[in-house]
């Protein structure tokens, strides 16, 4: 319930339709920016909507296609009067059957699917090899897949999450900050032979010290010795 100063509070709509009114101060809004409203945010399915809903009517589309032993619709048609006798026995009277509908490869099923799944992942930033979906994959790109996701998709969201949380609570917590720890991810540690390769030349040429390695690359506070 937005006026000329703001969000003045918020209302959630129950399952029962009635509405619940909170203040502005017990919601903590954590929103994409929408370039058409500045107060509602706007979700990734939104980009994908069309494609989201093509992909369910296609695979109901599907459904019914088998359900109907996988024969498209068609008519039975004739040039000819059909007598009683012939309309009961209705194919010996120069009666032909006309396919009406589409089959999967008139319709490119296949290809439809796939650029809706595409789209689909595009608008959540995921890439195919997260989801299993492996057709030029290999395993070095498979991990590229998996750094590029938690950089590209996950951090940026746990940025956003977290710049919502500290400015909701700017007041209570005053100098204490919400900072995600992502060291222990594994698609971020990379390689172990890798890591402690460079961990050692840094150290060897003076570049970071032993407890600067320690914090950077393993987490660590300082060592004792």
């Amino acid at each position: 319930t937005p006026d000329r100063k703001g969000i003045k509070g918020y209302l959630f709509r129950t399952n029962s339709g009635a509405f619940v009114r909170f203040e502005k101060f017990e919601i903590c809004h954590v929103k994409y920016p929408n370039p058409l409203n500045d107060y509602y945010g706007q979700p990734s399915a939104s980009s994908a909507l069309l494609s989201i809903q093509s992909d369910i009517a296609a695979q109901q589309w599907n459904k019914n296609f088998f359900k109907n032993s996988a024969i498209p619709d068609g008519l039975l048609t004739t040039e000819n009067e059909l007598e009683d006798e012939s309309y009961s026995r209705i194919l010996e009277a120069g009666t032909k059957y006309q396919e009406t509908g589409r089959s999967h490869k008139d319709m490119e099923f296949g290809s439809l699917k796939k650029f809706s799944r595409e789209e689909i992942l595009a608008a959540y930033s995921v890439p195919p090899g997260v989801v299993g979906i492996l057709e030029f994959a290999n395993y070095a790109n498979l991990v590229a897949q998996r750094q590029q996701f938690w950089q590209d998709t996950i951090v940026p969201k746990l940025v956003l999450v977290g710049a919502a949380i500290n400015h909701f609570f700017r007041r209570e917590l005053e100098e204490i900050k919400l900072i995600w720890d992502v060291s222990e991810i594994p698609a971020f540690r990379g390689d172990e032979k890798e890591r402690s390769d460079i961990a050692s030349a840094l150290t060897r040429e003076g570049i970071l010290t032993i407890n600067e390695v320690r914090k950077k690359f393993y987490n660590l506070g300082p060592s004792c010795f």
